[in-house]
């Protein structure tokens, strides 16, 4: 009886797309914080609270859909990845 290898098959974009992924949320939260240290100075602070209300809600919307190569790599077709 023939013996089965396990093949593990690791991706180089993984990496990657997790350290995207915690860009995004690091540069949310910078932004967030810049705005509430600078709150007073604003003279409409409603419109950056909507803002970043529209950010949050589409930063955790989106982020596990980006979270790994295969959410946004396109792998339909071996031709596709090919140049003409």
């Amino acid at each position: 009886m023939a013996k089965q290898v396990r093949v593990i098959r690791m991706s180089v974009e993984q990496p990657l797309w997790r350290a995207l992924s915690g860009y995004r949320v690091l540069t949310m939260l910078y932004a967030i914080g810049l705005f509430a240290s600078a709150y007073d100075e604003f003279d409409r602070p409603g419109i950056a609270i909507a803002f970043y209300v529209v950010l949050v809600v589409w930063t955790l919307a989106t982020l596990p859909r980006v979270q790994s190569a295969v959410a946004c790599t396109n792998v339909s077709s071996p031709s596709t990845s090919r140049s003409r």
